[in-house]
């Protein structure tokens, strides 16, 4: 593709979007303003057959878009035909209701019409025609159905959505998937390769299927995490999350339908990892031994469970540290979780394995495992913290909505790992134990990455099963940013003050209160220490400053005095390295579900920071007593001081600009209370 060219999607379909997105492809997404019922209408007074009309809604979608001559417009659109006629969208869950018994036990279209436009011409176009078998109903499933799926059936022709419960409704589906879902992918691809607006290296490639079933699965990771290691082996994957109702029979229908449409794999996880195995044609012993399954690979016999908890949990506690010679592991918890975690441990070479659950006569179940389980009371677990190289919870203890878990790690060995199964919060009261005593901790995310590598490679890697990389930071970054996003946001407070306001204390009192309290100081300590990430744009810009020990802040501090002109290549190199050291605190923070945090910045008006705060704190003082404190510093001299002052806005304007005003020239046990009662409003008010 030339830099002239654009490729555009004329659609507001997010499922058409992910699946270019699936195939690699660079482009544009721009809605199309035509009102398809009229031309609906129109075609249909003209007695047009269907497939026409779905290319004539196509082609006034792609034409509908404002592009230049060199532009590659899609455009596509989908009919529902049953018994002749096509469908609009049913207005109310009766109409959804009377449309789903009338399709029950009978065969309909997905009528699938692709175009793509360049200049004033269409230049291609496709069409896809599906069919789906409905399985015979009742009034009462279909009630049940739709109570299940919801409002938002109405947004489709057909009244279900096949990933969310509706796969279960059918008996089989047959032709093209793309198609089904809203494009047909194949076709079009290989148009656009013929025209040079593929990636070279996926031409040719299968578009191969995966996906994972559960419920709820709305807000799984898991197509992230596959999509990315597609995109990063340059393989057309396509990874869906299917949720399918808690039974044995919509489960086996489900996996049923996806086979018989070219589904590769699917992982499965809560509530069907027992109907996964119960229903496998094949399992390996891994998956028998942990009594549960939570991979389908299909095979020509049919599908063939496995249990990549249980690689996962080893991949992750491997890469954590080295164990020692026999290693001793503390097991929390005695349910399907646990199993996996025995079984890794197993093959990690651990000598002895204690398990302590809140029931014994559970934990007392998982025995038959192996002749290295000892089973202790739930009351001893803090006692066997001293024995075990390896503790990880395997309970609901400590994950979101649920109790902590309690147990101390004061007599943990120091170089022992902790792993918590969850990742909802990241970080688990335990894990936050662990990393203030500098531990080495394991996290729920870790163990999601690790358990999805054996699935793509099976399905999604290619025909040499590309094994993906499953320490890839920026996968991590990714996954950490969208679970931020998804998290209850904290108040984010501005913190700031004039030089020898008192900023330093206010900030602390905070933390006392419960605030996570990020340092713009502190930042930049890190940031110049050895390794630290500005040593080496700092030493190219200020050679005589930057030694074996980082940055000199004192022979730094003279350049400038010297030459403060230099202050803007200064802030060029550390202002951006600063904001990603913030913007990291603040996904932290969001992680651990604290309900505010505080960032402490010097100079927050002077660089315009403001408007990124729920609310700014100035910390304000009499100038006298600013003076009398900033003197009173080792080092400090009456011109450092000016000079500093020179550069920071005055006072009285900060206090003019903030939403709270925090004065400290008095006791300081009255500003404690102040900053306490600050804090209360603030929590109230959120």
């Amino acid at each position: 593709m030339t830099q002239s060219d654009r490729l555009i999607l004329g659609s507001g379909s997010a499922i058409r979007a992910s699946l270019l997105r699936g195939a690699g492809l660079d482009f544009e997404i721009i809605r199309p303003d035509v009102d398809e019922a009229a031309i609906k209408n129109e075609c249909l007074a003209k007695n047009v057959d269907l497939e026409t009309l779905a290319l004539t809604l196509a082609t006034k979608k792609a034409e509908a878009i404002d592009a230049s001559s060199g532009d590659w417009i899609i455009g596509s659109d989908q009919i529902l035909e049953f018994q002749g006629e096509a469908f609009d969208k049913p207005t109310s869950m009766a109409e959804a209701h009377q449309r789903l018994m009338a399709m029950q036990g009978q065969t309909h279209s997905l009528i699938n019409a692709s175009v793509v436009r360049r200049g004033d011409e269409i230049i291609w176009q496709n069409i896809e025609r599906p069919k789906l078998t409905m399985r015979a109903m009742d009034g009462d499933e279909v009630t049940a159905y739709l109570d299940l799926a919801g409002d938002d059936v109405l947004s489709s022709v057909g009244a279900y959505q096949i990933e969310r419960f509706g796969a279960a409704l059918f008996e089989r589906i047959d032709g093209d998937f793309f198609a089904v879902l809203g494009l047909g992918l194949s076709p079009l691809l290989s148009f656009l390769a013929d025209h040079g607006l593929t990636h070279p290296s996926r031409i040719g490639k299968p578009l191969n299927l995966a996906g994972v079933i559960g419920t709820p699965i709305r807000h799984t990771l898991s197509p992230m995490i596959h999509q990315y290691w597609a995109d990063q082996n340059q393989q057309n994957g396509f990874y869906m999350p299917f949720e399918v109702e808690n039974s044995m029979a919509a489960f086996e229908r489900t996996a049923r339908v996806l086979s018989g449409v070219g589904f590769r794999g699917l992982n499965v996880t809560i509530p069907h990892k027992e109907h996964c195995l119960a229903s496998a044609k094949t399992a390996s012993d891994r998956a028998k031994q942990a009594g549960a399954a939570n991979m389908l690979t299909l095979h020509p016999e049919g599908w063939a469970a496995d249990n990549s908890d249980i690689a996962g949990f080893t991949a992750t506690i491997s890469m954590a540290g080295t164990l020692p010679e026999d290693p001793t592991l503390l097991l929390l918890g005695a349910g399907g979780a646990a199993r996996g975690c025995i079984l890794a441990s197993l093959e990690l070479g651990v000598k002895r394995i204690l398990i302590a659950n809140r029931t014994r006569e559970k934990a007392e179940a998982l025995q038959s495992l192996s002749d290295k389980i000892s089973v202790i009371d739930w009351s001893a677990r803090e006692s066997a913290v001293r024995e075990a190289d390896i503790i990880a919870n395997a309970t609901s203890l400590g994950m979101a909505g649920a109790p902590a878990l309690e147990l101390s790690l004061d007599r943990a060995k120091p170089n022992a790992i902790i792993a918590d199964i969850v990742y909802t919060p990241l970080e688990t009261e335990l894990l936050r134990a662990a990393r203030e005593k500098e531990l080495t901790c394991v996290n729920g995310l870790e163990m999601l990455i690790a358990q999805a590598a054996p699935g793509f490679s099976a399905w999604l890697g290619g025909p040499s099963q590309i094994k993906p990389d499953i320490g890839d930071a920026q996968l991590r970054e990714r996954l950490l940013d969208t679970l931020a996003a998804r998290a209850v946001q904290p108040i984010k407070i501005g913190l700031t003050g004039s030089i020898g306001m008192g900023k330093s204390t206010i900030a602390a009192m905070l933390g006392e209160c419960g605030a996570a309290v990020w340092d713009a100081d502190e930042a930049v300590h890190r940031l110049y220490a050895p390794g630290g990430r500005a040593v080496e744009p700092m030493g190219q810009a200020f050679p005589t400053a930057v030694g074996p020990d980082g940055v000199d802040r004192q022979k730094l501090g003279a350049l400038l005095l010297d030459s403060p002109d230099l202050f803007k290549t200064l802030e060029a190199i550390v202002h951006p390295l600063v904001a990603e050291d913030r913007n990291a605190f603040a996904r932290n923070a969001t992680l651990q579900n604290i309900a505010m945090v505080v960032f402490d910045i010097p100079l927050l008006f002077e660089n315009g920071y403001q408007s990124g705060f729920d609310k700014v704190i100035v910390v304000s003082a009499p100038v006298s007593l600013q003076r009398e404190r900033v003197l009173a510093r080792e080092g400090m001299s009456l011109e450092k001081f000016e000079e500093i002052l020179s550069r920071q806005m005055p006072d009285a304007e900060k206090r003019a600009m903030a939403d709270i005003v925090v004065e400290t020239n008095r006791p300081i046990s009255k500003t404690r209370e102040a900053v306490a009662a600050i804090f209360n409003q603030l929590m109230d008010a959120r």
